[in-house]
């Protein structure tokens, strides 16, 4: 693709993952600034992420690394789109929060007045954005639907921690739009899985900045300089 579109507009092209480009984005414009080791993760309809560390945007030997969504978190579990089971996705992503909501829902229907409320009655009927309302008007079955996304995303963290030694995590994509509510369960779910939490320096987890725009910002900015090392 690279040398096709280059061969066209006869400019210098940079072909990049999109949560590859977001993480780049956020640390050098968002809120990674400061830091030289962070690790991003997008919590939306999927799970993705990038690495830096060392000032330096990691991307593997084949330029497939910080695929998390896709880490095995449950040997045997829940069947994901790429084929294999028990994918950190399937349990922390915005698919995995309307599945808890819809579970909860249909086992508790009167725990979910609210949230039943937001749509057409039935759990099948629970979206998103309803999940979001309801839980911020304290909705049981909303309010426990984010804990328990925030119990698996907080616990893949803790696995990162251990991998990497960041600084900070970033935590992007559509979720993180619902600040605290998200990041506070996430948090604690983090420190209560990290090994040694209680007593090791533990790495801030703080809201991306830049929205949708940081993929736009960090791919403008690669190419600029696609191999960055400052």
């Amino acid at each position: 693709m690279k040398d096709e579109v280059e061969a066209r507009v006869g400019l210098p092209v940079v072909v990049e993952n999109d949560a590859n480009a977001a993480a780049w984005g956020e640390y050098k414009f968002g809120a990674g600034k400061g830091h030289r080791n962070v690790i991003c993760i997008t919590l939306g309809t999927g799970l993705g992420g990038g690495i830096i560390i060392g000032n330096k945007l990691r991307r593997g030997h084949f330029g497939v690394a910080a695929e998390f969504g896709h880490i095995r978190m449950v040997p045997d579990g829940l069947l994901c789109g790429c084929g294999s089971q028990g994918c950190w996705e399937q349990y922390a992503s915005g698919r995995a929060l309307v599945r808890y909501a819809k579970q909860r829902a249909n086992a508790t229907p009167e725990h979910a007045e609210i949230l039943l409320g937001l749509g057409d009655g039935t759990p099948d009927g629970i979206e998103g954005k309803h999940i979001s309302m309801a839980a911020r008007q304290g909705d049981p079955v909303a309010v426990d639907s984010y804990r328990e996304l925030a119990r698996w995303a907080g616990a893949g963290l803790a696995d990162l921690a251990s991998l990497f030694d960041p600084s900070a995590f970033i935590v992007g994509g559509g979720l993180s739009d619902e600040g605290e509510l998200v990041l506070d369960p996430i948090r604690k779910s983090y420190k209560r899985w990290l090994v040694g939490g209680n007593w090791r320096p533990v790495a801030d987890v703080i809201a991306a900045q830049l929205g949708n725009e940081a993929g736009l910002v960090g791919a403008a900015d690669l190419a600029r300089e696609p191999d960055p090392i400052m």
